[in-house]
């Protein structure tokens, strides 16, 4: 159906017309499929850089969760991904019942420090609660795709 439209084309405007309108479409779909991907490039770029500032801070090789609210957000998705790919098979069990306790030890630490800051998440975390999480975070990141 495409080819019929085509020589109708050809057969109105001429095979040199036609030839260069084909070439200036996919000059055209090129330059839109770079723009697409610069857009999403910088789009990433953009979010990467925020959280980079408003999510955290890194001194040295270590990174330093700037409040309380960011820490328990990292923790927890640690958590829940190590939960969830021992539930895929990709872990083993055996490092489940010590990686929750030190969940559970993480979000005691938490509730005091938020206790300590007045309700406020957004304050810096206590130096237990860094503790804890940089703790289970080791914990985490060493039984991760064991099998």
């Amino acid at each position: 159906m495409k080819s019929l439209q085509l020589e109708e084309i050809e057969q109105t405007v001429g095979h040199d017309k036609t030839v260069h309108l084909y070439r200036e479409i996919k000059k055209r779909r090129r330059i839109g499929l770079g723009l697409e991907v610069g857009a999403a490039v910088l789009f990433v770029a953009i979010i990467v850089l925020l959280f980079a500032v408003f999510g955290c801070g890194t001194t040295g090789d270590r990174t330093t969760y700037t409040t309380i609210a960011a820490t328990d957000r990292a923790v927890t998705l640690s958590y829940d991904g190590y939960v969830d790919s021992v539930i895929s098979g990709q872990s083993k069990t055996n490092d489940l019942p010590a990686i929750s306790e030190g969940f559970n030890l993480f979000k005691a630490a938490e509730r005091t420090a938020i206790d300590a800051a007045q309700g406020n998440s957004g304050a810096p975390p206590s130096p237990e609660m860094s503790r804890q999480a940089g703790a289970l975070l080791q914990r985490i990141t060493n039984a991760k795709g064991k099998k």
